[in-house]
């Protein structure tokens, strides 16, 4: 059992996971905090029972005029082997939201990205480095596709 806590994590090292983070060079505040968590063996694996919740104020991006771009919050339900992703946007000119999972170390997530209305010329340049447009009732909106 792991007690509730928070602990405090460096933006900057989001870039090491890869494209295309290492490119968009994140910067902000970020924290992990947690409910009680529940560990367990499961032959060589972990399993994990509670909630982590990554709150990322403030984010910004050495490519985008915008700063800060947007504070968001990514919520990780824990069951087992297993946890589902939500991402949401708090606030900003940047919205990005989705949901996932993580299932015994295989990672999917289904989202997209898009401006806040006055933002659409401002940020165009840090979408088109996100993914594919696509209208959706008349806004471009960007998919975020990781499997």
């Amino acid at each position: 059992q792991v007690s509730p806590g928070e602990l405090k994590l460096p933006a900057e090292g989001l870039s090491g996971l890869g494209a295309p983070l290492n490119t968009l060079a994140p910067t902000g505040v970020m924290s992990l905090s947690w409910t009680a968590l529940e560990l367990l063996r499961e032959g060589p694996a972990l399993a994990v029972n509670g909630r982590t919740v990554l709150n990322m104020r403030d984010m910004g991006s050495r490519l985008a005029p915008v700063r800060p771009l947007g504070s968001y919050e990514l919520a990780m339900d824990w069951r087992g082997q297993q946890a589902k992703l939500s991402l949401s946007t708090v606030k900003g000119a940047l919205l990005l939201s989705g949901t996932g999972s993580l299932d015994r170390g295989r990672f999917q997530f289904s989202g997209q990205a898009s401006a806040a209305n006055g933002y659409e010329e401002t940020l165009g340049n840090l979408l088109n480095l996100l993914g594919q447009r696509r209208m959706v009732d008349g806004k471009n909106i960007i998919a975020l596709e990781f499997k």
